[in-house]
């Protein structure tokens, strides 16, 4: 075995000291093997390290396929993934992980061989098993990326955690107990604070601001009209039933004007002021803003001569001034000349 490793003699486990090894080999180790892993000597740890540095050695000289480009290179120029095994050149494989980690798609530094993507089908993303072996992506991607790595696939990991927040102050996970707790406090800088609206804690008997009142009500409009008790039950614990009660009263009773007025009356062409005629002709005059326009088609008319939308050809109200008026009406026409 110890011709194998090439080295010399004897190893004194006794006394911990091994002999270094002799001739070519000893040389090529003194120059590129750190003698600082062979200090506090553990055989176990030495032989495992030795080898690696070895195999390394041999991998650097030999022409390797690239599993990206299928460009056949030195090894010293390509890198064995130590968990698959897959070899690919450093510059596909290192611009491949640099441009994830640039667009924050950690969960993607991964192996791109086949055999590996199928390996992951059914796994979770964040899975011990699919994440490549760090020693691999810091060589891959420098120093930079690889701390923004570090960093952002912490924080997506705590992401997918139900239980797992973050403090709007410092950026710190924070966990909860239970899925429906309110209370936060960061174990980093102690700022207690709410789940749900994340402002300082408010108590559990005061509920959430409203920051969006039309988007929460249609929001919770929706889910109860759907049946969608789970929204509906998210909702309320933080914003209160009784406030979104109230709201989606509110917006009924406005989702019901809306509906009349669209049949029954007209809206200012101005001021937007929803006008509905009781009787008379269809020259109108808001009482808002004095605006004239034609509550049939709801356009602006002439304020000094309105009846002329009324007699011309082009017009879809052409000779509708009296349209929809009942025979019983009893109205004076405006002192304007018309034809």
């Amino acid at each position: 075995m110890l011709p194998d490793l090439e080295m010399s003699e004897t190893i004194n486990l006794k006394q911990t000291t091994i002999n270094m090894p002799s001739g070519a080999c000893a040389s090529f180790m003194n120059d590129t093997f750190p003698l600082a892993r062979i200090t506090d000597f553990n055989l176990g740890v030495f032989l495992t390290t030795w080898n690696s540095f070895i195999s390394q050695k041999e991998f650097d000289q030999l022409p390797h396929a690239c599993g990206i480009c299928f460009d056949v290179k030195k090894g010293k120029h390509s890198i064995y993934l130590k968990k698959c095994h897959h070899v690919y050149c450093r510059d596909c494989l290192s611009g491949f992980f640099k441009m994830l980690i640039r667009e924050g798609m950690m969960f993607s530094v991964v192996c791109p061989h086949e055999a590996c993507r199928s390996f992951r089908k059914g796994l979770k993303i964040d899975s011990p098993e699919i994440r490549p072996d760090l020693d691999d992506v810091l060589e891959l991607v420098g120093e930079e990326s690889y701390a923004r790595y570090l960093r952002l696939y912490r924080k997506q990991s705590f992401e997918l955690d139900p239980l797992v927040t973050w403090c709007p102050l410092c950026e710190e996970a924070v966990s909860r107990q239970t899925p429906d707790e309110k209370l936060c406090q960061c174990n980093r800088c102690s700022f207690a604070f709410c789940r749900l609206c994340r402002k300082t804690w408010h108590g559990n008997q005061t509920y959430c601001q409203v920051s969006n009142v039309s988007r929460v009500t249609e929001q919770y409009y929706k889910a109860r009209e759907s049946g969608d008790l789970e929204e509906c039950t998210r909702l309320e614990l933080r914003y209160g039933k009784k406030n979104l009660a109230k709201l989606v009263a509110e917006l009924d009773a406005q989702k019901q004007f809306e509906a009349w007025s669209s049949s029954n009356a007209q809206a200012c062409p101005n001021c937007s002021a929803v006008i509905e005629k009781t009787f008379g002709c269809n020259h109108m005059t808001c009482p808002v803003c004095d605006q004239h326009f034609c509550y049939i088609c709801g356009s602006i008319i002439n304020k000094f001569n309105p009846y002329s939308h009324f007699n011309d050809l082009g017009s879809r109200c052409h000779m509708m001034l009296f349209e929809g008026v009942a025979e019983n009406d009893d109205f004076i026409l405006d002192p304007f000349d018309f034809v």
